[in-house]
């Protein structure tokens, strides 16, 4: 088939880094199909109007990606209905586009459709083994599936070929809290960190490490971040009212902490008297009431705010 190249005079005045609207395609492949016709009348054929054809089974494709990045516009701006419709459109022309298969399983993963999106990695699979989203895309499944230890290995394997991703290392840190563990909340630390180094303007990072903290004890830490993180919201009073509820929630851990230790230290102390007994008894005060039970951690959302 004739390559065809569109003259750039055809985009007078339209910036060459901006794709055409989706008018120009009409008007250029009806101009194509009347060239088309006026050839066949006059007995024009050969190789004009080979070219000509080509030019006209050349347009989708263009057209395509013209759709594709109205949807990625779409998709940023939280508009996941329309950017589905655009896509799934596509696919039906191009039922081997990639691109679009990569997008349409995100959608599903913001949307909680999960078997949905599982459908579309598969296919991604079978028509590109090698593409490097797979992994990430997996990962990002389980974690909606609260599978959390086959997320962390997929987002490893994703790693691999993109390490500078900030919200890949993101995710990381947050499969890292969901696992409960004092050692894994170091890594999440950790991975908070090396996102908020990739990205230090999102302020979802900073919150988190701030959750991160909380759950390794580093209470200051975790009060020094959250306080980042509230400046880095803004005039977000829904946002800001979450981190204080977290901060709040901190400084009662940390004060509960502190008396556990006082508590503890208390009861392992050697006795100054060895007539006076450690607790209860004539000769002494009775023993201190049990401490209130821990509240449940609050603000662990996941993805930050």
């Amino acid at each position: 088939m004739p390559h065809c190249v569109v003259p750039s005079q055809a985009r007078a005045g339209v910036d060459p880094a901006t794709p055409p609207r989706r008018p120009f395609f009409r008007v250029l492949r009806g101009g194509v199909a009347g060239l088309l016709m006026l050839l066949s009348t006059t007995g024009m054929t050969g190789s004009m109007a080979a070219l000509l054809a080509g030019c006209q089974q050349a347009m989708p494709p263009q057209q395509e990606e013209v759709i594709l990045e109205e949807a990625k516009a779409n998709i940023e701006k939280g508009n996941l209905k329309t950017a589905l419709n655009q896509l799934s459109k596509v696919l039906v022309e191009n039922p081997r586009n990639t691109d679009v298969m990569v997008n349409l399983a995100w959608i599903y993963i913001y949307l909680g459709e999960f078997n949905k999106a599982t459908g579309q990695v598969k296919l991604l699979e079978e028509t590109e083994p090698d593409n490097p989203d797979i992994f990430y895309l997996k990962g990002r499944i389980f974690a909606g599936l609260d599978q959390w230890i086959d997320a962390l290995d997929m987002y490893n394997s994703a790693l691999e070929s993109d390490v500078n991703n900030a919200q890949l290392h993101a995710d990381i840190a947050e499969a890292f809290l969901n696992l409960h563990e004092s050692e894994a909340a170091e890594g999440a630390v950790r991975e908070f960190k090396v996102a908020m180094k990739l990205a230090p303007d999102v302020s979802n990072y900073t919150f988190g490490l701030c959750r991160a903290y909380r759950e390794t004890k580093q209470y200051e830490e975790a009060i020094e971040a959250c306080q980042s993180a509230k400046l880095g919201v803004g005039d977000e009073p829904q946002e800001v009212e979450s981190i204080n509820q977290v901060i709040e929630t901190i400084k009662l851990l940390q004060s509960l902490d502190k008396t556990d230790k006082t508590e503890t230290a208390t009861e392992t102390a050697p006795e100054a008297s060895g007539d006076a007994p450690a607790h209860g008894g004539s000769g002494g005060g009775a023993a201190a009431p049990p401490l209130p039970a821990t509240p449940e951690h609050g603000g662990g959302q996941q993805g930050g705010m």
